[in-house]
């Protein structure tokens, strides 16, 4: 389809009448394809904009050949896009938020979801999404100190991270065996600056907690960021 009529098509009678132009709608006139992908024993078929208006991992892997956009399937059932990897449960909360079945001006997610989400939307670069998942897991109000902690390592939020440290040195009950473990999963000597930290908030050898975090925490911090900048949808 040559450049001239991608934008628009000429419409009227077939009695020689004169033909006016009618444009394409900038926004909702949406051209692309279906695409089958299967994840574990799932298969879903979804209109391919959805991932390449988000993602630019996707973009060039959706070049469309010419022709009616309608009728055209990128992978078919019998031939779908295998994504090995992933979780049919991560999938389905991913697309349930990139299209959901109900028009809504809230997308009602449970922070399970929500995570599964942000896990996805942080590895295939879905920015606006992973940008929503975060500030909807925030207003759920319902992550842990040490998920705080984990999440926010695994997925690249620095201010989880500090802000699950902060609630760990701050307050009255000790670490438990389950959650040093857990801390510890990515460096083993979190859990002891941890406990290093609480025990200099009780001495009072430091003013301000989250200064002492940004200290004992300087390198990891600042790796997360580093890698965090990455996602900045600017």
């Amino acid at each position: 389809m040559s450049d001239e009529t991608s934008h628009y098509q000429e419409a009227g009678s077939s009695k020689g009448k004169a033909k006016d132009v009618v444009l394409w709608d900038e926004t909702y006139y949406i051209s692309g394809a279906f695409v089958v992908f299967q994840v574990e024993d799932r298969l879903f078929r979804l209109p391919s904009y959805l991932f390449s208006n988000e993602s630019e991992i996707f973009q060039g892997l959706f070049l469309l050949p010419q022709g009616n956009p309608t009728e055209i399937e990128i992978a078919s059932t019998s031939d779908p896009i295998i994504l090995p990897e992933e979780r049919s449960q991560d999938f389905r909360s991913l697309v349930k938020a990139l299209y959901p079945k109900t028009p809504s001006a809230q997308l009602y997610l449970s922070s399970s979801e929500w995570l599964s989400v942000l896990k996805l939307a942080t590895k295939w670069y879905f920015l606006r999404l992973r940008e929503i998942a975060i500030n909807e897991l925030e207003r759920l109000h319902e992550l842990t100190s040490v998920e705080k902690v984990t999440f926010g390592r695994q997925y690249k939020v620095s201010s989880w991270v500090v802000q699950g440290f902060q609630e760990l040195v701050n307050r009255k009950t000790s670490i438990s065996d389950e959650e040093a473990v857990e801390l510890d999963s990515d460096n083993v000597t979190t859990a002891y600056k941890v406990y290093r930290a609480r025990e200099g908030r009780m001495l009072r050898s430091f003013v301000s907690v989250e200064e002492e975090i940004e200290r004992v925490f300087k390198g990891e911090l600042e790796a997360i960021r580093a890698d965090q900048s990455g996602y900045n949808s600017a």
